[in-house]
């Protein structure tokens, strides 16, 4: 670890942490349905994903503002490496039981919920103003791209191997994470309050900033669509491969594809980014309202496939676009509270997409929520006149604020 750069550690330990949460997402979504053969289930396992950010996400943004970043990050890869363990004792001695499923990923949820804002506090001390837009798009690509990674991978594991696996794998990755952390050297350390944390005045600051700065509601507004897309394509793979004809393998197929298309788009974020600016985002709500409708109109396995493909880039692209601006546009102090009010809006599409797609699917085919959600986003680009109110700093621009 002596020997890598900052940036190689941050990477790698933001990266093989979302491989392994990727990866055993859908070993616990193939569980469940294995275990109910309700698209619901599924639902109500996201739900309890992301419940914990919706309830607790604005004071844990608060709490990560008064506590060190480094130490905080590392000790929540460690307690979340424990809870992993937990539930691979459960499965391996056929204790796995739904409810009891639910609050163990409730409680690993809020340890992501507070390691979200810790984390990106973290970026600001360790890199230079002058790398922030390229640092921040990167680790946005690993978090995201190496997710779906592990989710390609974790519907591989499912088809080839015990699900067991997937909580292994899981569970070494934050202690990956933990290490690279813990080796981090930061340049910048942010000056902690010793003052006690008054949750409610400090969010109405975080707040007030997101009201009050130009453009930052609307990134907001645009983020959902991304998230809901993702949500929504994740929740309904496995029904859309039955639909298909299909079981396990083609699963896997059409994870794999779409995640594919993410990790390409993962990859160019950064330089185009800055060479596109504002007209790559109305790009990437054009090529996610397009692929949709071709996933929709698609019959045949190889037409679904290419459409997913598609989806998958232009997805992840507005999605890590999303996350990038809103992080570099937040003034370092009040980064956890913006972060943590970013969590309820996430947090909530999440939910929303996950039940309503699961629910969709009970009563129609997978195909016609797909012409559904491309639908949305065409009315979406009729607010395209407000991008130029979204602020995007060049690389060599100070971000300090």
């Amino acid at each position: 670890m002596l020997t890598l750069t900052n940036q190689t550690k941050y990477l790698l330990g933001t990266g093989i942490s979302s491989l392994g949460d990727g990866i055993q997402v859908i070993g616990m979504s193939w569980l469940v349905y294995q275990a109910t053969s309700n698209p619901l289930a599924i639902a109500g396992l996201i739900a309890a994903t992301y419940v914990p950010a919706l309830i607790f996400g604005p004071w844990a943004g608060v709490y990560a503002d008064h506590q060190d970043a480094k130490r905080l990050s590392v000790r929540l890869d460690l307690f979340r490496t424990a809870v992993v363990l937990i539930l691979m004792l459960l499965y391996s001695t056929h204790l796995f039981w739904l409810p009891l499923i639910y609050a163990l990923q409730c409680c690993l949820a809020t340890c992501n919920t507070l390691f979200k804002p810790a984390s990106q506090t973290l970026i600001r001390e360790v890199f230079a103003d002058s790398k922030l837009v390229s640092i921040i798009s990167q680790a946005n690509s690993c978090n995201l791209v190496f997710g779906l990674i592990g989710s390609g991978l974790g519907g591989l594991l499912m088809a080839q191997a015990s699900p067991i696996y997937s909580f292994i794998i899981n569970a070494i990755s934050f202690l990956v994470s933990a290490l690279c952390n813990s080796a981090l050297t930061r340049h910048d350390i942010r000056t902690v309050s010793p003052s006690q944390i008054q949750f409610r005045k400090e969010l109405h600051e975080g707040w007030l900033y997101l009201k009050e700065t130009e453009g930052m509601l609307y990134l907001l507004f645009l983020s959902v669509i991304s998230s809901a897309c993702l949500q929504m394509t994740n929740t309904v793979l496995l029904p859309l491969s039955k639909e298909l004809g299909g079981g396990s393998q083609l699963f896997a197929l059409l994870d794999v594809v779409f995640t594919v298309g993410g990790s390409f788009a993962g990859v160019c974020v950064s330089r185009f980014l800055m060479t596109w600016r504002h007209k790559i985002i109305l790009v990437t709500m054009f090529g996610m309202c397009l692929f949709s409708l071709l996933v929709g109109l698609s019959r045949g396995t190889w037409l679904t496939v290419i459409s997913l493909l598609g989806l998958g880039f232009f997805t992840m692209f507005h999605l890590v676009t999303m996350h990038s601006l809103i992080q570099v546009n937040s003034p370092k102090a009040l980064l956890g509270r913006v972060v943590g009010l970013r969590s309820i809006v996430a947090s909530a599409t999440k939910i929303s997409s996950a039940l309503l797609a699961g629910w969709i699917t009970n009563l129609i085919h997978t195909h016609t929520l797909f012409l559904l959600f491309g639908s949305l986003v065409f009315l979406s680009l009729l607010t395209a006149r407000r991008l130029k109110t979204i602020s995007i700093p060049s690389p060599s621009s100070s971000t300090s604020m």
